[in-house]
């Protein structure tokens, strides 16, 4: 037996006993007898050493396509990450809930650095980012957390919602949420432009409209009250509240 036949047979056999679902393309005999089961080849299969080297090729792409988990650390003595958001080119923000501050991930390189200084604006503990690609702006909650021991440094004593420049990190604008005792905790943004903003220690939904400087209710704690129902089956320390 000639080494092309050995090394063929080895490698057809390792390609086989593979999951299908990390080779690259399903074997043609796979595909004829449309079936997942075992496959046997045949000891009359001619081995020639084209086919062997085609076989190797095939090994290598499977192992190369192989899914591989990434670990980033996020920089920072007690960053605590606590939101994330990303930008259409895969660029991550993470706000930092200890340190203070957003980190900027970027894509493929896995580079991290701050990218908005902790203090910026006024801002303290960052909870919720959102990238708005569409304003050029990225969007963060920042709340005094520091009477639960929470590090980050700011002059801000409230809640608020943060704007930074998408590319620069600088920073745009600052509007406070209303209310002694709010608690800016997530973002999202409408087609409109509009921001919407939950404000958890109440609970309530405030909006803000293009070219607004102040919040306005859009939904409040009356409206989540109204027609609950517990969602069945749900141990009591696990159960879901829905309108």
């Amino acid at each position: 037996m000639s080494w092309s036949q050995l090394l063929c047979g080895a490698l057809i056999s390792r390609y086989l006993k593979a999951p299908r679902s990390e080779r690259s393309t399903p074997s043609l005999m796979e595909t004829r007898a449309g079936e997942t089961g075992d496959v046997t080849v045949s000891r009359w299969v001619r081995c020639s050493p084209e086919l062997a080297i085609l076989v190797l090729v095939l090994s290598f792409t499977v192992r190369a396509t192989t899914p591989q988990l990434d670990s980033i650390p996020i920089p920072g003595t007690r960053a605590f990450p606590e939101s994330i958001t990303s930008r259409s080119d895969g660029t991550l923000y993470v706000g930092r809930l200890g340190d203070g501050g957003i980190v900027r991930i970027k894509p493929h390189t896995h580079e991290n650095a701050i990218f908005v200084q902790p203090g910026a604006l006024g801002s303290r503990s960052i909870l919720g980012v959102f990238a708005d690609e569409a304003s050029n702006t990225l969007w963060a909650c920042s709340n005094d957390l520091s009477a639960l021991g929470a590090p980050a440094k700011g002059s801000d004593t409230g809640s608020a919602l943060k704007a930074f420049d998408l590319r620069t990190g600088n920073g745009k604008r600052s509007v406070s949420l209303p209310g002694t005792h709010a608690f800016c905790n997530d973002i999202a943004v409408d087609a409109k432009g509009s921001i919407y903003v939950t404000d958890s220690a109440n609970p309530t939904i405030l909006k803000l409209s293009p070219g607004a400087t102040t919040f306005e209710v859009f939904a409040q704690d009356s409206a989540f009250s109204e027609s609950k129902r517990e969602v069945q089956g749900a141990s009591p320390h696990s159960r879901v509240t829905i309108n």
